[in-house]
């Protein structure tokens, strides 16, 4: 366990200085988020001045909504899906199959590493200059933590999803489409494209259910302070079935397609 533990902090580092190494990229990348999180705020606020209530969100808290739901979207372009294509594509996946640690854990030690460049170039800095059009709310310490639980569960899940896209590169040579059909699902489905508290009861409880309600809706909905803690311990619960029903198909397709790579030769 502890060598595994070791192996993630050391791809987060590896994948913090590599990114660093190019820094007036990473540099262009926060100006770009940033630009894009003033103007998406800049609308929802117009279309939202003349509602001051909607279910039981006041205008300020609808504002942090959209906030924090647009900032965690920005991971949505990235992600170990383009990286497990390019493998299968390049025909190094090879090499990542003779290393000594688990293809699946070794792309997940990566993707937390992502994780860990987006928290510090992406969501610190936008969260900083959404302080211009968003007044904070009083922030309580036990929900954010709460929330960052929950984001560490949508990291595991995206994970999980990410993979199995990233595998389907074998049957199709269009890795761009897949990655914006992931874009779009995971967009409308976490609760960032269309907010769930403007959406009708039903919908919303049956979206909350599915495991993308992790990704933006949840965190925000927790940071909030709009569930108790049993409510918050049940949908935990309800995630880490998401979490094991997710790793077992995971597990399946990884073997199918350790048999197709064999086939080919490769």
């Amino acid at each position: 366990m502890m060598r595994k533990i070791k192996i993630t902090f050391g791809y987060i580092r590896i994948i913090f200085f590599k990114k660093i190494a190019y820094i007036n990229a990473v540099r262009y990348d926060m100006l770009k988020e940033c630009a894009s999180v003033v103007i998406y705020c800049y609308l929802w606020s117009n279309i939202l001045q003349y509602n001051t209530q909607i279910e039981n969100f006041t205008y300020t808290e609808m504002m942090v909504y959209i906030l924090g739901a647009r900032i965690l979207a920005g991971q949505f372009n990235n992600g170990i899906n383009i990286q497990l294509s390019l493998c299968i594509y390049n025909g190094n996946i090879s090499n990542e199959l003779i290393k000594p640690i688990s293809l699946l854990f070794n792309f997940f030690a990566q993707r937390y590493g992502e994780f860990f460049i987006f928290l510090c170039t992406r969501i610190i800095p936008c969260l900083l200059l959404g302080g211009v059009f968003v007044d904070y709310i009083n922030i309580r310490i036990i929900n954010l933590l709460l929330s960052f639980v929950c984001l560490n569960f949508s990291i595991i899940i995206m994970f999980f999803l990410e993979f199995l896209i990233g595998i389907f590169s074998i049957y199709t040579l269009s890795f761009f489409g897949l990655k914006q059909v992931k874009f779009i699902i995971l967009a409308f489905l976490s609760g960032t494209m269309v907010p769930f508290f403007i959406l009708p009861k039903q919908i919303e409880l049956v979206f909350q259910m599915l495991p993308f309600s992790s990704m933006a809706a949840m965190p925000m909905y927790i940071f909030l302070n709009k569930y108790k803690v049993d409510k918050i311990i049940q949908y935990f619960f309800s995630q880490l079935i998401w979490i094991a029903g997710l790793y077992i198909v995971c597990c399946l397709v990884y073997r199918k397609m350790i048999l197709k790579i064999v086939v080919q030769g490769g």
